[in-house]
């Protein structure tokens, strides 16, 4: 659909509520049928990778995370590899048919070790997990920028979020009911199962988009790695969104340590998975309540800056409901909110800025900024709250120095804001 005068996209609307336009129905049902399922692999595994990482503790997380970046780098060797030898057709299915391998592959490793290689392959699954998430969800949002337009975008990708929290919702529910049954390994199963459902849906997406596909949909996307790196140096608004990203992180690495060492403070191992996994089904009904009612009307009405801005603006009054009360249930609600204004806020929100792209500039940029300055993030920011470790209550320091990253955040979401408004795009199709 990209590439097609907005004025065409006008019309009708199939729903005044909705407002989703005529043809646009089928690609919205089957994107948000793939992001469904998408979602659902994730969260089935991720309680799993949470309780590794409290198993791990703030000594050696920092380690964990860069270990995790240099897989983020090795893959994206090889993602640019193929993006530059496949079209894009196939490639999206041919990736989410490695990632379910991969889960077989834990799965089988898993069930058949024990004790201390048992633990390292919980490692093993802590860095590819990390990776396997963040390149993951970049791929289908490159997927729905290269396929909708600007005005369409703020239209229907909260739309298209909720369906990937109902399949959140489902993924964490049925870790929680099922581990105590299936055991943690058979949560792999049913999260390849979940990724080969995607693989369905994508190609129904692809099938269904008809003549409104971009023109470029099937084409290899050419060119070197460091491309990527060169657009977002020389486009505003892609050294903005950069300038976003390390600070997104920063509050986000704030977040994650400050829970991590409270919850391993607070709860015994055999506790922890079923927490992480009420967590995550709470944050996810959340974010379903904010797609449905909120963020497309915030788009529209505030901007994308603005919206960018409100998450750090309440993630910092929750730090300080923490510190007043510190108490589990009041950390898992605080983390929940947090995470529900990620993915239903400040998701959606930051993928418009992707739409005024061409289709080659919107696969390494987005890759550049998602994999390498991401994970890099993570890695720098997760050496510099693991200093506070030593601290007499390393849960409380981190939470204050969190608060100056918080508000920077909120500061440059404006500015992305109003520099992607102000953009003509780059290799605009």
């Amino acid at each position: 659909m990209n590439g097609r005068p907005e004025a065409r996209q006008g019309g009708r609307p199939f729903s005044g509520v909705l407002d989703v336009r005529r043809g646009e129905l089928f690609p919205l049902l089957t994107s948000a049928l793939l992001f469904f399922s998408i979602l659902c692999s994730i969260k089935i595994v991720k309680a799993m990778r949470e309780t590794v990482s409290t198993i791990a503790g703030l000594e050696r997380i920092p380690d964990l995370w860069t270990y995790t970046f240099v897989f983020t780098v090795v893959a994206n060797l090889l993602y640019w590899s193929l993006v530059n030898r496949v079209p894009r057709r196939r490639f999206v299915p041919w990736s989410l048919h490695f990632c379910a391998t991969c889960l077989l592959i834990f799965w089988a490793l898993l069930h058949g070790t024990s004790g201390t290689l048992q633990e390292w392959v919980g490692y093993g699954f802590y860095t590819w997990y990390s990776a396997f998430n963040l390149c993951v969800v970049s791929l289908f949002w490159v997927c729905m920028v290269d396929q909708f337009t600007t005005e369409q975008g703020r239209r229907l990708f909260g739309l298209i979020a909720i369906g990937g929290t109902l399949g959140g919702i489902l993924g964490s529910k049925l870790a929680e009911w099922l581990v105590g049954s299936v055991g943690e390994a058979g949560l792999f199963l049913l999260a390849a199962g979940a990724i080969e459902i995607a693989v369905v849906a994508n190609a129904l997406r692809e099938r269904l988009a008809g003549d409104s596909r971009a023109p470029d949909r099937n084409v290899v996307a050419g060119g070197g790695v460091f491309e990527g790196l060169g657009l977002v140096l020389r486009t505003r608004t892609l050294a903005w969104f950069a300038v976003l990203i390390v600070l997104m992180t920063a509050a986000q690495g704030g977040f994650y340590f400050l829970q991590l060492d409270f919850v391993r403070e607070h709860l015994p191992r055999a506790d922890r998975t079923v927490y992480y996994a009420q967590k995550e089904a709470l944050a996810d009904t959340l974010t379903l309540l904010l797609e449905v009612f909120v963020t497309a009307r915030a788009v529209r009405w505030l901007g994308v800056g603005i919206t960018l801005s409100i998450v750090p603006v309440l993630a910092i009054a929750g730090i300080f409901v923490v510190l007043s009360s510190p108490e589990l249930g009041l950390v898992l609600i605080v983390h929940a909110l947090w995470d529900s204004g990620r993915h239903g806020l400040v998701r959606p929100a930051r993928e418009i800025v992707f739409t005024k792209l061409g289709a080659a500039a919107k696969y390494k940029s987005k890759t550049f900024l998602d994999a390498f300055l991401y994970r890099g993030s993570d890695v720098a920011w997760s050496w510099f709250f693991g200093m506070f470790r030593g601290a007499t209550v390393p849960w409380v320091t981190i939470a204050w120095v969190t608060i100056p990253f918080a508000a920077a955040w909120g500061i440059v979401g404006p500015v992305l804001g109003w520099s992607h408004k102000r953009d003509r795009g780059v290799g605009a199709s």
